[in-house]
């Protein structure tokens, strides 16, 4: 699958990822090959379909290139307030990232801390906390039930920052994107940001599933089928 997928790109009709999947990224990529060849269009890379790649003669239709859509420009990250610096330094400490003092500073303890909850998150983790970082703690670390100022009086032992026992969830968003691009349907960042790639991929996997409507937003059937998929790329 792998050497058909490399045949594909290098002729123009795929764009997907190299994976060893033979989903319906690929399935479409074959039958744009054959169209172009003036094979029988069936998805299914058959003797002549592999020969007509292999020949390196060019397609007798023209098949367009698409063209990329511009990646956005990034907005530098906001700077913190030193009483939002605390209020993170608080959630990390309950999300068991983060052991050092809550004293508003960001320093190496806090930006450590910082990268490991954006490596739990799939993010980059350059250790810079921004406005959204912040929202996403407040949303998934659970409430404190005491006082975690570190004050002087008996305390708990906390676990290390980001150790197994952490409290802080991938999104679901994030989780159905993986999925997704595990299985061949999504080919888009894993941002855990809703997208018009993630729609379109939700409804090329309900399509290929069979299930209705296709109307690109996920369900838990959808989300079970791609998780007992047996075709899932391993990693």
């Amino acid at each position: 699958i792998q050497q058909l997928q490399n045949l594909l790109t290098q002729r123009g009709f795929y764009t997907g990822p190299i994976s060893g999947i033979y989903g319906p990224l690929t399935e479409a990529a074959v039958r744009r090959a054959q169209a172009a060849y003036r094979l029988v269009v069936d998805g299914v890379a058959g003797s002549r379909t592999l020969a007509a790649l292999r020949s390196g003669a060019p397609p007798v239709a023209t098949v367009p290139t698409p063209t990329p859509t511009p990646a956005p420009t990034p907005t530098p990250p906001s700077q913190l307030s030193r009483a939002e610096i605390l209020e993170l330094q608080a959630l990390l400490r309950r999300g068991e990232f983060y052991t050092g003092p809550i004293d508003g500073i960001l320093g190496t303890q806090t930006r450590t801390a910082v990268a490991a909850v954006q490596r739990a998150l799939q993010l980059v983790p350059d250790g810079q906390p921004t406005p959204t970082l912040l929202a996403t703690l407040r949303q998934n670390v659970p409430a404190a039930g005491s006082n975690v100022a570190g004050g002087s009086g008996g305390s708990t032992p906390t676990p290390a920052p980001g150790g197994s026992g952490s409290n802080v969830s991938v999104s679901p968003t994030l989780e159905l994107q993986q999925l997704l691009a595990q299985r061949d349907f999504y080919v888009g960042p894993l941002d855990g940001r809703n997208n018009e790639a993630l729609t379109a991929a939700i409804r090329r996997a309900q399509n290929w599933y069979g299930l209705t409507p296709a109307d690109g937003r996920p369900s838990s059937e959808l989300i079970a089928r791609l998780q007992t998929d047996r075709y899932a790329k391993v990693s």
